[in-house]
């Protein structure tokens, strides 16, 4: 598993909280450092985080101590052992442009910047989609823009994919509330088995998934069971940014879940549910 610690790659320079500005300044040009780690004048406590952009701000004031210019904002701090898949949901989530990085101990590690994690993303979707090209072995049947709806008659499975409890248990209750029969997991490994042991009508996917990535989940879920897939994600915009990874998507929705949404989705897929009473 990639963790964040590997994904960092900006330049950083070392400072300590009594040292002018004038001379970091310098130390980081030298270096073609893009942010400075400020630390207590012992060198050991990581006290925050000095960007380039800060540096040239304040470069009419040179003997300004680094300690004084640590008043704004810090960049959201992740660990170094999460994953990468996590941090890139992060980086996601809050739109950051730099994340500090620290150990399970708390000590100061590095920068990761969103160029990096989105590097990492692009890469690491080649590769899985790479591994997976060169495994088939028959043509795979494309999936209709549109499936076909299922027999109203016959139940409606649907497999909800959800890493985060409170979510999953949420977007259940609704869908059971609309007549459906759910399988709820909140990994790839266990969706990948719920898909094997049960013939499903939809599948329901969030993107950021502990193993894996939910874009190439329903990559596979569809060219093994031609199975319609919905992404299920924070913001609508990084669907689009991932829309080149292959995945022929029936909709995507956006959390929180629209409920009137959810119903025109289902019906689309079905024709007719029965809705109960929420």
């Amino acid at each position: 598993m990639v963790t964040a610690g590997e994904l960092i790659t900006s330049r950083i320079a070392r400072g300590s909280a009594e040292e002018r500005l004038s001379d970091v300044a310098n130390r980081m040009e030298a270096a073609g450092a893009q942010h400075c780690a400020v630390f207590e004048t012992s060198g050991e406590k990581y006290l925050g985080l000095l960007r380039l952009a800060d540096v040239a701000t304040f470069s009419h004031a040179g003997n300004r101590l680094l300690a004084d210019l640590l008043s704004g904002v810090q960049p959201l701090t992740i660990r170094a052992d999460d994953s990468a898949a996590a941090t890139a949901d992060l980086f996601e989530e809050h739109a950051l442009a730099e994340a500090v990085i620290l150990s399970p101990a708390g000590s100061f590690v590095g920068v990761v910047t969103a160029e990096s994690v989105l590097a990492w993303t692009v890469r690491e979707l080649r590769r899985v989609n790479a591994g997976l090209a060169n495994a088939a072995t028959q043509p795979r049947p494309l999936l209709a823009a549109v499936p076909a709806a299922p027999d109203a008659s016959a139940p409606f499975h649907v497999l909800v994919v959800e890493d985060h409890e409170s979510s999953r248990q949420a977007l259940t209750r609704v869908l059971e509330s609309r007549g459906t029969q759910v399988c709820a997991v909140g990994s790839v490994a266990e969706a990948l088995k719920a898909s094997q042991n049960q013939r499903f009508a939809l599948v329901i996917s969030d993107i950021g998934l502990p193993d894996g990535d939910g874009y190439e989940l329903m990559r596979m879920l569809q060219a093994q069971h031609m199975l319609p897939c919905v992404a299920l994600t924070g913001f609508d915009r990084f669907a689009a940014m991932r829309a080149s990874s292959g995945v022929n998507l029936f909709a995507h929705l956006s959390k929180p879940v629209d409920t009137s949404t959810l119903d025109s989705l289902l019906l689309s897929l079905r024709g007719s549910l029965p809705v109960q009473a929420s």
